[in-house]
């Protein structure tokens, strides 16, 4: 049935750590067990039922969703999503005209979604809320539109993460969240404030010929392997960082119009074809500068800071990196 897959063993393992402490919500309870689990299926309770949509019964789940229009809020908190379920639920808010599955206020916070989540053109017209949601497997937004804040934060991101030309209207909250393998932004565009604080990337991050109207925050992230803000355009006064990426930041081709500041430890940062049209301060930790072809208005100035950057009450670890300072190429 749509809501009875297995969930892979690793899933398991991240969802039962909290189990032992019963949601906010109301929820179902399913295959709760007074020694092992005492509080069982996290899923809130369907409006008029007493069982999370995973585990109503065939009529009663058909009954639901058929009773959904495009544009319905949903809350689906703490409910185990497989990808058949998610995708009878988009069938059932799809927009009779643009054929978009199309949200109203929009609630999946500690939900897990078991096997790809596959969104095609979703537009959420209001809030979406994914706190501490766990993907585990694939999660792809592709082109999706969000009119209201879009909060992902605490979010885990087991597989590949996609976000093709996605439009955050209002704020994208990405804070503390981890991407376990590729993270791509590529085209999106970041109307309202785009903060990823202390966010953990384990694979290759890509927010290629991205645009950022407003704030950005990349406070104590993390980056295993390369940072690419290629061709990417900042509208208003940005700081990066600081911030760890143990291989490359790239912003060939970028565009700055306000000031920016960017602060980072990481081995390489190529500021190919750059511009900066208002003043820059580039502080740096152990990386490699390539500045050929950049082109500056105003004044940018490069420092080799001087020692670990902090962000407290902690000090980001340089572990990966060997003993050499930084250098200008």
């Amino acid at each position: 049935s749509l809501g009875e897959k297995p969930v892979g063993a690793a899933s398991l393992s991240v969802v039962s750590a909290a189990s032992t402490i019963p949601p906010e919500w109301p929820h179902c309870g399913q295959g709760a067990d007074p020694v092992s689990d005492p509080v069982g299926c996290r899923g809130i309770h369907v409006s008029g039922y007493s069982k999370c949509l995973a585990h109503l019964n065939e009529p009663d789940r058909g009954a639901y969703l058929a009773g959904l229009t495009s544009g319905a809020d949903v809350d689906h908190r703490g409910t185990t999503l497989t990808a058949p379920l998610l995708q009878a639920l988009l069938q059932a808010l799809q927009d009779p005209t643009s054929g978009r599955p199309t949200f109203g206020v929009t609630r999946f916070d500690e939900a897990l979604f078991t096997d790809g989540a596959l969104l095609i053109k979703a537009r959420f017209t209001s809030g979406a809320f994914f706190r501490k949601a766990i993907f585990a497997d694939s999660a792809f937004f592709l082109g999706p539109t969000f009119a209201g804040d879009a909060i992902f934060s605490e979010a885990k991101f087991n597989g590949s993460c996609l976000f093709p030309e996605a439009e955050f209207g209002a704020g994208a909250f990405f804070g503390n969240a981890k991407f376990e393998e590729n993270a791509i932004f590529l085209q999106a565009k970041f109307d309202g404030a785009a903060r990823f604080e202390n966010a953990v990337f384990s694979d290759r991050a890509g927010f290629s010929e991205a645009l950022f109207a407003d704030d950005v925050n990349f406070f104590g992230a993390r980056f295993a392997e390369e940072l690419s803000f290629s061709e990417a355009v900042f509208k208003i006064n940005s700081v990066i960082g600081p911030l760890i990426c143990n291989e490359t930041i790239d912003l060939c081709g970028a565009i700055f119009e306000e000031p920016l500041t960017l602060e980072a430890a990481a081995q390489k940062v190529l500021c190919i074809r750059t511009q900066w049209r208002s003043t820059a301060n580039l502080r740096l930790r152990h990386a490699r500068l390539d500045l050929s072809r950049a082109v500056a208005n105003q004044p940018v100035s490069v420092t080799a800071h001087f020692g670990p950057f902090s962000t407290p009450p902690e000090v980001l670890d340089e572990a990966p990196f060997p003993v050499y300072q930084s250098s200008v190429f």
